[in-house]
């Protein structure tokens, strides 16, 4: 059954209040366009969160043959979809601006593929993503945009798959060319060295992050995994810990540095606290819970053979 003949079913049953939302949107499935204008509008208006209404309104807006006002509907419909995770919807939304022939500056053709590519990534199609992520750096025209659009592509091209590290490190020292300054660029820099396993030439581009733009909690959680490798705990531990001062709300620095203990037998009570804190910030994580079923199952080893070695000493 489609929406169209459920509404039809309701309304033949008396079930469309006068006035209310389900009587506007059941105009726009009629094609009246004006008169559920005058519905929905007002509702839209001081509920700019109802997704049913903001949709409807497209469709009116349309019709109404202004390309500027349907355009920044467009964007802010398609942003508020991707915001509660609705990629898919997101993306479709965001295919109908693309079709407007004459863009006007509400939302250009390179944001608009920008935007499908972060749809595409976020659904786990990333060969989708990087096809629509190099149209983006094609359709840009200023320089500053470009540059975005490429550490973008960059960002998609460093992951496995497609693996293409190389072409995304290329990309980032381009634009490192031209902005040596960008912390962001330096840290994804140092993101794709740590993938090919050059850990010293990552911990300098994370640095060179760090000192431009200190308070970014993502730059010292990627740096003390870096250290991690390069066995360096101490300085992983205190990037740790400034990434959970800067953003306390966030549990996956709880979780790594809990694990982490855990993982190397020292300080459990401080792992198991460090790790129930990230499961209480995201009680849903599988992640987070295996990593505390971990802690216990290694707290129980660590006390059965502390116990045989007393019971050793003593006898």
């Amino acid at each position: 059954m489609t929406a169209f003949e459920y509404f039809n079913i309701l309304n033949q049953n008396s079930k469309i209040p006068k006035g209310s939302i389900l009587e506007g949107l059941y105009l726009v499935f009629l094609g009246k366009y004006s008169e559920a204008k005058r519905l929905l509008l007002p509702i839209k208006e001081k509920f700019p969160g109802r997704l049913a209404v903001r949709l409807a309104m497209l469709d009116v807006y349309e019709k109404e043959k202004n390309p500027s006002l349907y355009l920044r509907e467009l964007r802010e419909v398609s942003e508020l979809v991707f915001g509660i995770q609705q990629f898919e919807l997101a993306e479709r939304t965001a295919q109908r601006a693309l079709a407007i022939p004459d863009k006007t500056s509400e939302w250009s053709d390179a944001e608009i593929y920008d935007f499908l590519s972060s749809c595409h990534e976020q659904s786990g199609y990333v060969y989708r993503a990087i096809l629509m992520s190099r149209k983006a750096v094609e359709n840009a025209h200023k320089e500053e945009e470009k540059l975005k659009f490429q550490l973008h592509l960059a960002y998609l091209l460093r992951a496995n798959p497609p693996g293409k590290q190389e072409e995304a490190e290329a990309i980032i020292r381009n634009v490192l060319q031209v902005h040596p300054e960008m912390a962001y660029a330096r840290y994804l820099l140092g993101i794709v060295l740590a993938s090919q396993e050059k850990y010293k030439e990552a911990l300098e581009e994370l640095n060179a992050a760090i000192e431009t733009d200190s308070g970014n909690g993502a730059y010292y959680f990627y740096r003390a995994s870096v250290h991690e490798k390069l066995e360096q705990q101490e300085f992983m531990e205190k990037d740790l810990k400034r990434f959970i001062e800067i953003d306390p709300g966030n549990p996956i620095a709880y979780n790594y540095l809990g694990y982490y203990l855990s993982e190397k037998g020292i300080r459990l009570n401080e792992s198991l606290l460090l790790v129930q804190r990230a499961v209480e910030l995201a009680p849903d994580n599988e992640a987070y819970q295996d990593s505390l079923g971990w802690i216990f199952s290694n707290w129980e080893i660590m006390t059965k053979r502390s116990c045989i070695y007393s019971l050793h000493i003593r006898f």
